[in-house]
């Protein structure tokens, strides 16, 4: 009975490090992505101001919640493109290049337009 005991506390014990193990590796990956790729911002104000929503760039089509953005940070190493329409269709009316912001999305008439961005 000991000896039974004693193997299930064990097994316990190493599924627990394993799961606390699988965090702290999660954890450094996602703090090496977020250095390594960079993430694009875009805020419901002019100036970085109100709502944000960010995401790391990839080819796929991102959807931020309504058209309300104002201003932007591309703080990612690649270009992205915000479009008007539905699944990154429509205008791509605004591209923002790699390490670039603009804290007024006025001047290049796109502000409140975004719909989709890729």
């Amino acid at each position: 009975m000991k000896r039974t005991i004693a193997v299930a506390v064990g097994a316990l014990s190493l599924a627990a490090s394993g799961v606390i193990g699988f965090s702290a590796v999660a954890q450094a990956e996602s703090d090496q992505r977020d250095t390594r790729a960079g993430k694009f911002t875009l805020y419901e104000h002019d100036d970085f101001e109100g709502r944000q929503w960010s995401f790391y760039p990839d080819n796929n089509c991102w959807k931020p919640s309504g058209s309300w953005a104002s201003s932007m940070k591309n703080g990612s190493d690649r270009w992205v493109w915000l479009y008007s329409g539905e699944r990154c269709t429509g205008d791509a009316g605004y591209g923002a290049r790699p390490h670039t912001t603009d804290d007024d999305l006025t001047d290049n008439d796109w502000d409140n337009r975004t719909r989709t961005v890729r």
